[in-house]
């Protein structure tokens, strides 16, 4: 029963994090992205830093990192509570365990699982031509090793 009241809360999250991609993302496609040259080490390490502040409580730091479509949507208190959901199903962030990357849209995507003390957390980071956080999605909760 409880876990069942989890996922709808962290449907209901995960609802809201879409709507306020899908109504912030407005990429250029006149100017398309080469992945080739993109510097993922630079967005990966951006992605973490964003996820850490998160892991340290710092949601006002995390909050600062957003583009303004994402800065008018979800405030730190928001933020922490999405934070608090994430923990209470996962358990407490050990340590990044994976990372895949993408563009999409003219947005730079950061798939960064993590791995914590119940199951693993996939979470989405996307970053803007700006290098702000455009986007933040909870992917998945896989099992791992």
């Amino acid at each position: 029963m409880k876990n069942k009241f989890i996922n709808k809360r962290l449907s209901l999250v995960t609802i809201l994090l879409l709507a306020v991609l899908v109504s912030g993302c407005t990429a250029d496609e006149n100017d398309p992205i080469d992945e080739s040259k993109v510097q993922w080490d630079h967005y990966n390490k951006h992605a973490e830093v964003f996820i850490d502040f998160m892991v340290n409580d710092d949601f006002d730091a995390a909050v600062a990192m957003f583009d303004r479509t994402m800065t008018r949507s979800i405030n730190a208190e928001m933020l922490e509570a999405i934070w608090d959901e994430i923990i209470q199903h996962a358990g407490g962030f050990i340590t990044f365990y994976d990372v895949e990357n993408m563009v999409a849209d003219g947005y730079f995507v950061c798939d960064i699982t993590s791995l914590h003390e119940n199951i693993g957390v996939i979470l989405r980071v996307v970053f803007d031509k700006n290098e702000l956080v455009a986007g933040f999605f909870i992917m998945d909760y896989p099992t791992l090793p």
